[in-house]
């Protein structure tokens, strides 16, 4: 914040009013509020809690919340400085810089009166609330939806999302921060294995060229963190094309449901890809419906859709174990199309009509936390050694080491893929998930949902229209096309 305000002393350019960021960047903040302080910790490189997910550590304070206040003239972010007394991260003792920001003649609005989704189209963020409920005890449901644009810290991880109740995460990421220079970080932390995305596995496609540490070929996208930082990158190269990762098209908040749809083929390599899109549906106030489309150049490109979860789940089928044991090691099932998952006082099912033939392989437990391309990338030592000093930092470390993934693979060699999957979060001990039924339209695919007396109806198209109990939302749209890498780019190592 303090960087645009001198930039506007020095030229008189507000920033906060011409740049699209800047301008929102108050109400972003501000949707990243958790229950009892606890900030959302969104996106790229940051420490977590011991499971994932929330954190305080980059949380901003009152006193930013009362700059924002001040100088976007924001009345929730004036509420909210005055209200985070207590918080772990309010560090209201800086109290010479609230003197100079703070005007509590001004308005004040509490958080609810919010709507409780919003869409931040500048950096490709998707927030989706089903209230403000910030006490420890919430049971509000919180959904997280990224297609960003690439930037230092970004992730492979174009058409990631999170869910949360209350502060149980249901649907995580996988492995913690623990720094930059170790090949933990390049071939598992910021990798697309390691994210709720899709993976298209070609065994001859040449590792992603991000410096020495990178030697895993996970199948999954083409951006992550480069030698440079593409801000100047782009000052001295201009608007490059390899930076663009796809984007969120579509977006409607409807009384009833939440829909997005993005185009992420721009993020794989044009050399296997030739289409990844996803689209996501809640359904509210607990109900996901996520339907994926992924093309590859060959049909014996293996397709995966990753779904990351803290604690073990459980799968309704019988399972072999492939390697390791039962407790930590990779599970496969094939007769199964039902998973749960729990956290906490939470828990999640989820469903997978599509495909009709699937396995459904498990992931995780000690040596396999962090499982790509054959191989568990263990954190380095000497990382380990200076975190144990940080007692909160190194349990929540150890955690991820326990972390587990589902992969949902089609048994069938075809050149496309749909993946069509159900999520419903609850209280542990709340009201059974709806029964899913697969429905087929043409080139359409959708489920029907039938829990008690109530039922819906939702129809997934591939040019990114859906059908919800008979509302047709969205629009036919052009598939965008995959990157091909420069030959200049074309081996490891080359920034």
């Amino acid at each position: 914040m303090l960087w645009p305000e001198m930039w506007l002393r020095a030229t008189g350019q507000n920033l906060f009013e011409k740049s699209a960021f800047y301008r929102t960047t108050p109400d972003y903040l501000l949707y990243l509020i958790m229950p009892a302080g606890h900030w959302l910790a969104n996106d790229g490189d940051g420490p977590m809690d011991s499971l994932g997910g929330l954190g305080y550590s980059f949380a901003p304070d009152a006193v930013t919340f009362h700059f924002y206040g001040w100088r976007n003239k924001n009345p929730y972010a004036r509420w909210l400085a005055r209200h985070m007394s207590g918080w772990p991260h309010a560090n209201i003792e800086r109290l010479w810089q609230a003197i100079l920001w703070a005007d509590h003649s001004k308005e004040e609005k509490p958080l609810n009166d919010l709507p409780p989704v919003k869409f931040f189209s500048s950096n490709g963020v998707a927030i989706l609330r089903s209230g403000w409920d910030l006490s420890a005890k919430s049971g509000d449901i919180v959904a997280a939806f990224y297609c960003r644009p690439f930037e230092s810290h970004t992730h492979y991880n174009a058409g990631d999302f999170m869910i949360w109740r209350g502060l149980d995460e249901l649907v995580c990421r996988g492995g913690y921060y623990m720094g930059t220079e170790n090949t933990y970080h390049h071939n598992f932390f910021i990798r697309t294995v390691a994210h709720n995305c899709a993976l298209i596995y070609d065994p001859n496609e040449p590792v992603p060229f991000y410096g020495k540490f990178m030697m895993a070929n996970d199948g999954g996208q083409l951006r992550g963190d480069p030698a440079c930082y593409p801000n100047s990158y782009r000052l001295l190269m201009g608007n490059n094309p390899f930076f663009y990762r796809g984007e969120i098209r579509t977006f409607v908040d409807d009384p009833q449901f939440t829909y997005l749809f993005a185009d992420v083929t721009p993020a794989y390599n044009a050399t296997k890809a030739v289409r990844v899109a996803r689209a996501f549906l809640w359904l509210k106030p607990s109900t996901f419906v996520i339907c994926d489309w992924a093309t590859s150049t060959k049909p014996q490109f293996a397709k995966r859709w990753l779904l990351h979860s803290a604690n073990k789940p459980s799968v309704a089928g019988a399972e072999k174990v492939v390697t390791g044991t039962s407790d930590a090691g990779i599970l496969e099932s094939t007769d199964s199309h039902f998973v749960t998952l729990q956290r906490g006082a939470s828990k999640l099912s989820l469903q997978t009509p599509l495909p009709e033939h699937a396995v459904i392989r498990r992931i995780g437990g000690e040596g396999f936390g962090f499982w790509v391309d054959g191989k568990n990338w263990e954190p380095p030592a000497t990382t380990r050694e200076f975190m144990e000093g940080k007692r909160k930092d190194f349990e929540a470390a150890e955690a991820t080491k326990r972390f587990w993934r589902i992969e949902i693979e089609p048994t069938e060699q075809s050149a496309e893929a749909v993946f069509l999957n159900v999520l419903d979060a609850t209280a542990k001990d709340g009201k059974t998930p709806p029964v899913a039924a697969l429905l087929r339209r043409e080139k359409a695919a959708g489920v029907t949902l039938k829990r008690g007396d109530a039922s819906h109806e939702a129809l997934f198209y591939p040019d990114g229209r859906v059908r919800v109990d008979g509302k047709t939302v969205g629009q036919s749209l052009e598939p965008l096309k995959p990157y091909v890498v420069p030959e200049r780019l074309g081996s490891p190592g080359k920034p």
